[in-house]
């Protein structure tokens, strides 16, 4: 025969004629599951017909093998039966589609990591012990977490709800996690006291990227990215707040050094997946620590308390002693950029200059920062040997750079200087033989004062000062290392 599909199963070949095995191949129709399967399984009286067509053809088999090798016979029918419940168990776990349309998911409980994609419109990762099935009608994606924790990122489009015990979560596009708890008395302390002991589960939606909806008891609350929300069933205890941020000592665990390397080479969706959640609730973090010391800086009053908020030309030497003592410099210097920021002609009026003092200002611009940001360079190059990195960095990142290469250097070099200001040390005649971190500050110290000289010349001393109080951008660096760092 040529047809490999219709042939009996290979256990048996010498318990049959060739004649006897042709006669059972050719009584044997082997089909694909037919399209009414899913109706057989339901309609018993259709499935009792085809099952008398069946053992009808079966009767016509029998007639030709001897009852001695009937045996070999019902163990090959015995075979076949075995590989269609396997074949019918294989389409009764698979995503199924209803005669509604509505397609739905069996449910998937993970024992590891698992990700599960959903109709190429979202991507769930399920950490182990997590639980969910899935429909989609084309209208809208539901899924129902009964437990464990899932991340999921969720592509803009139709609406998208995940069902959980205590609430629903509707979102349009956004990544967020969903963990639905067990009830326990270490999760009823770790997410709020005030649950009361009705509450079978909590469920926490921490959100990343966008914001969802969260609809429970009735309510509906908006969680934006950097926000959690925890629900807690019966007790309708609703707690909103930013995620905690991340301190010196647990901010940079060994799972998030790990999702800061590049990723391993055939890395796994579900891997990738992890590793970007883990990337962008760092990073939320990071926002909510810079926007809280961004509050810390306005808060207080501008420039060292010492000074009572002067300017650096204002300071006292009384000023720059105290400033000392906390390794500090306070600085206002010209915005380092290639080419040279230039005064635009629009601006000239606002400055209180005249369109020809708007390029003589330029002018002295030029030929004070361009020097800086040549030494700034040849700096970089003298600590690094990166003469191709200098040519591609901007200048704040070879500041950057020198000072992290420093060390206690860098503190050693402010306070010097800061006491030179103060009256208290005399500045080296010669200044080529000191660090280059102290070369760097020595040079960012003064460039202010040498540009408003220059200006005095051109639009006189009160001007000059003028443009420089509302130009200059002002630099506070400060911090004596620890005694361990010496």
């Amino acid at each position: 025969m040529t047809d490999d599909t219709r042939q009996l199963p290979p256990e048996a070949p010498d318990e049959w004629t060739p004649e006897e095995r042709e006669a059972i191949e050719g009584a044997w129709d082997v089909v694909e599951p037919p399209a009414s399967f899913a109706d057989r399984l339901a309609n018993p009286q259709l499935a009792r017909r085809q099952t008398a067509a069946t053992n009808s053809r079966m009767a016509s088999v029998n007639h030709i093998v001897e009852p001695s090798r009937k045996h070999a016979t019902r163990l090959a029918l015995a075979s076949m039966g075995l590989v269609a419940f396997v074949a019918a168990a294989a389409l009764w776990l698979r995503p199924r589609t209803t005669n509604n349309g509505v397609y739905s998911s069996p449910v998937i409980a993970a024992a590891d990591r698992q990700s599960v994609e959903m109709a190429g419109r979202a991507v769930a990762v399920l950490e182990p012990a997590a639980r969910l099935s899935w429909s989609n009608s084309g209208k809208a994606i539901v899924v129902k977490q009964t437990a464990g924790s899932v991340f999921y990122r969720v592509n803009s489009g139709n609406p998208f709800v995940v069902k959980t015990p205590e609430g629903d979560v509707v979102v349009h596009g956004t990544c967020f996690r969903i963990e639905v708890l067990p009830m326990n008395n270490t999760v009823k302390l770790a997410i709020s006291a005030g649950i009361g002991a009705a509450v079978a589960s909590a469920v926490l939606v921490t959100v990343y990227e966008g914001n969802v909806a969260v609809e429970h008891a009735g309510k509906t609350e908006i969680v934006a990215a950097g926000e959690q929300m925890r629900i807690g069933g019966n007790a309708a205890k609703m707690a909103l707040g930013p995620r905690p941020i991340p301190t010196s000592s647990n901010a940079m665990t060994p799972e998030l050094v790990a999702a800061l390397a590049p990723p391993r080479a055939g890395a796994t969706v579900a891997e990738l997946l992890h590793r970007d959640e883990l990337l962008r609730g760092y990073a939320v973090s990071l926002d909510q620590k810079v926007a809280a010391l961004e509050k810390e800086v306005k808060d207080k009053p501008w420039g060292p308390p010492a000074a009572g908020g002067k300017q650096p030309w204002d300071f006292s030497p009384a000023d720059w002693r105290e400033l000392s003592k906390q390794c500090g410099l306070y600085l206002d210097v010209p915005e380092l950029t290639i080419p040279v920021h230039q005064i635009e002609a629009n601006k000239a009026e606002q400055l209180g200059l005249s369109l020809d003092e708007v390029k003589l200002v330029n002018a002295a611009l030029k030929r004070n920062v361009e020097p800086l940001i040549a030494e700034i360079r040849a700096l970089y190059v003298e600590v690094t040997g990166d003469e191709q990195g200098a040519d591609a960095l901007d200048p704040q990142s070879m500041e950057r750079e020198l000072e992290q290469k420093a060390g206690p250097e860098a503190a050693e070099a402010r306070k010097r200087i800061a006491l030179e200001k103060a009256g208290d040390l005399t500045p080296p005649a010669d200044s080529k033989n000191r660090p280059p971190i102290e070369r760097y500050y020595r040079r960012i110290a003064y460039v202010a004062d040498h540009i408003e000289a220059d200006l005095a010349a051109i639009i006189g001393a009160e001007r000059a000062r003028e443009f420089r109080a509302n130009s200059a951008l002002f630099k506070m660096i400060m911090g004596c290392p620890d005694e361990g760092d010496q």
